[in-house]
């Protein structure tokens, strides 16, 4: 139900304006990006998808939907938008989207693939939690119960 939830949400952020924001996973690991993906962790050799997507908008999210949707009191509207774009810069948010991001764009931390500043520690868990590790996991379970 969760990947349902997320990705209604996401449709939805489609239909409001909202595009992908592929730079947003590495200012906030997990807050948007291109293609929500879960977050699926190995624990005691068990498969843990107990928080595998997030709950709510990405701040960028947020913010877009403020710009584009607030509606302020009369002749207000540039102060009131030059408001939204402070709060942005003060929470450090960020967009990039799909011409700049992938294997040969202009802007390296516009990715589809990272979950954070440091690609490693995602490359490692992917790595950890990969296909090999959940096959093992997966197959032992499965192997014990049919006995």
């Amino acid at each position: 139900m969760a990947r349902r939830r997320q990705h209604a949400a996401h449709e939805v952020g489609h239909t409001l304006g909202l595009a992908h924001n592929f730079i947003a996973a590495f200012d906030r690991p997990r807050l948007g990006d291109g293609v929500p993906r879960p977050l699926i962790k190995l624990t005691n050799g068990r498969i843990d998808v107990s928080d595998a997507y997030r709950n709510g908008p990405g701040a960028w999210d947020s913010l877009a939907i403020r710009w584009a949707y607030t509606q302020f009191s009369g002749g207000q509207d540039s102060a009131g938008l030059a408001g939204v774009v402070r709060d942005g810069v003060k929470q450090g948010l960020r967009f990039t989207t799909n011409p700049d991001e992938g294997d040969d764009n202009s802007y390296p931390k516009a990715s589809t693939w990272v979950n954070g500043r440091d690609p490693s520690p995602s490359w490692r868990a992917s790595r950890r939690c990969g296909t090999r590790s959940s096959r093992t996991s997966t197959s032992a379970r499965f192997s014990r119960a049919s006995r």
